[in-house]
């Protein structure tokens, strides 16, 4: 057995998976924007890369990403608690297949919420080496997804999630 399954067989009280996401809310708010802070700028020196200079315009576009970003996140968080009984993290999976609310416009909300949010990070850090490092991210966080989850989701939801699969577009919603 999997440590994936063995996670999503445990139960786990609405408490412990309250705690939990606050732990991950701080993690994924506080804790990797303030490293990408620490990190671009260091990665900039290391290669050589010049800051871009922050404008209104940038500080718009990144103050709308991670708003949009944030907002999706939130969402989906809330629908794999509620709906789910489960956390969007690993270690506390959802205990039934999500398919409501931004699940119904995209697989991966959790990951598409994060991509913005990092990205709206990345921008108003005005940090070159700061962009590369989210893309980085992103991409790790999208091959995680499609290599790892998608699999385990097939194997725990059978049938049901390889219909939803078939009719949901992985990370960008159908316009």
């Amino acid at each position: 057995m999997t440590r994936l399954r063995q996670w999503a067989d445990r139960e786990y009280s609405r408490r412990q998976r309250l705690v939990f996401l606050v732990v991950q809310a701080l993690a994924a708010v506080v804790v990797v924007p303030g490293l990408l802070a620490v990190t671009g700028p260091w990665l900039d020196a290391a290669l050589g890369l010049p800051p871009f200079d922050v404008t209104p315009a940038s500080e718009m576009l990144a103050g709308v990403l991670m708003g949009a970003g944030l907002a999706v996140a939130i969402w989906a968080v809330q629908v794999t608690f509620e709906v789910g009984h489960g956390t969007p993290a690993p270690m506390m999976p959802p205990k039934r297949l999500v398919v409501q609310g931004p699940y119904n416009h995209c697989r991966n909300p959790m990951v598409l919420g994060t991509a913005l949010f990092y990205l709206g990070v990345g921008i108003w850090l005005g940090s070159a080496g700061g962009l590369l490092l989210v893309v980085v991210l992103d991409v790790g966080l999208v091959a995680y997804a499609k290599a790892v989850e998608e699999k385990e989701l097939a194997a725990r939801f059978g049938e049901d999630y390889r219909e939803y699969r078939q009719r949901t577009p992985f990370l960008l919603p159908r316009p």
